[in-house]
């Protein structure tokens, strides 16, 4: 599996006291279900609560600035501190690396984070045009995947 990358963290402006980071798996979280993708999950840094229900999306940003490949979660999970929800399989390695998709420009992996807290019962969606959101993070991972291969992945690191 290899060790997960993890962000920077990250708040939004309506409430710098809840952290996030994101855990990036280059390799999959650790089963065979899972090697062949890369998996993304959002991790709970810190919380003045001692929970916190939140959904959240990612998606990846192109070469041209789009945000592509998203996925969501369904329902606002329960998050403690050094909890982490998120998508085992967010990518598969041959969608990643495939030039035509134009997901890493430079070697460069930019993510998308969207993170919407659920307050009192009711869902507060911080949304793109929002200046107090998290969904502003675009976390950037510069890593060496132009020489990868599908072949490559078997027995190559990514990072």
């Amino acid at each position: 599996m290899g060790a997960p990358i993890k962000s920077s963290s990250f708040s939004s402006s309506l409430n710098d006291k809840i952290k996030w980071c994101l855990r990036i798996y280059p390799k999959g979280c650790g089963d065979d279900e899972s090697k062949d993708y890369l998996s993304v999950y959002l991790l709970l840094l810190s919380c003045p609560k001692t929970e916190v229900r939140a959904k959240f999306r990612f998606s990846l940003i192109n070469a041209k600035g789009e945000e592509t490949k998203e996925m969501e979660s369904q329902r606002a999970y329960r998050f403690v501190q050094g909890k982490d929800w998120g998508f085992k399989k967010f990518i598969r390695h041959d969608v990643l690396v495939d030039e035509a998709h134009e997901l890493l420009p430079s070697d460069k992996l930019t993510l998308f984070c969207e993170v919407g807290l659920a307050i009192d019962a009711v869902l507060l969606i911080l949304h793109k045009e929002a200046d107090l959101s998290v969904r502003l993070q675009l976390i950037e991972f510069t890593a060496s995947f132009a020489f990868v291969t599908e072949k490559d992945l078997r027995t190559t690191p990514l990072f």
